[in-house]
């Protein structure tokens, strides 16, 4: 009986994972009226500078977090940048505060992949604890979307194909 108890939790548990973490579920955004102000964090980018999330208020501000080691980080930053490119200002409007998750990872990587993908203002740093404390972002390819007003608009945890970054920043 406990051993039948047991299958079954794992079981239960497996599959709510699994609905969590499967690519192309689309954008979850938050309805504006529905949206909280997102808490304020400071980090250091590796230019040496302090920034906090609240500086960039005014401006729509996606926070990536990936690492060197991600399998998908890659796919979803082309993603991005083709949804980015596709909005009326090309992206001008948008900041990227890139983390990377990993401090293994060198800076000179971070700054290569920033480059390749052609994004143009980005912040890079390693992934702050208040980050990781406050918003809870424990797996890669997670990201939060905070709107010109310095609400959350969107929070993921999974994968956000092209199309999904388009109906999402067509909303903001």
């Amino acid at each position: 009986m406990r051993r039948a108890a047991a299958v079954l939790g794992v079981a239960l548990l497996a599959t709510a994972f699994a609905g969590c973490l499967e690519a192309g579920d689309g954008p979850r955004v938050i309805p504006a009226a529905k949206r909280v102000t997102a808490t304020d964090f400071t980090f250091t980018a590796f230019d040496g500078r302090d920034h906090n999330l609240s500086d960039f208020r005014g401006r729509t501000v996606i926070v990536d977090l990936m690492s060197q080691s991600c399998a998908t980080c890659e796919g979803e930053s082309r993603a991005l940048q083709a949804a980015a490119r596709a909005t009326p200002d090309g992206g001008a409007s948008l900041v990227l505060l890139l983390f990377d998750a990993s401090p293994r990872d060198p800076p000179d990587w971070m700054r290569d992949y920033a480059e390749r993908h052609g994004f143009g203002e980005v912040y890079l740093g390693y992934a702050p604890d208040a980050v990781t404390r406050t918003y809870g972002a424990v797996a890669l390819d997670w990201n939060l979307v905070v709107d010109s007003e310095g609400r959350i608009a969107y929070r993921d945890e999974t994968t956000t194909d092209e199309a999904a970054w388009r109906d999402l920043l067509a909303t903001l």
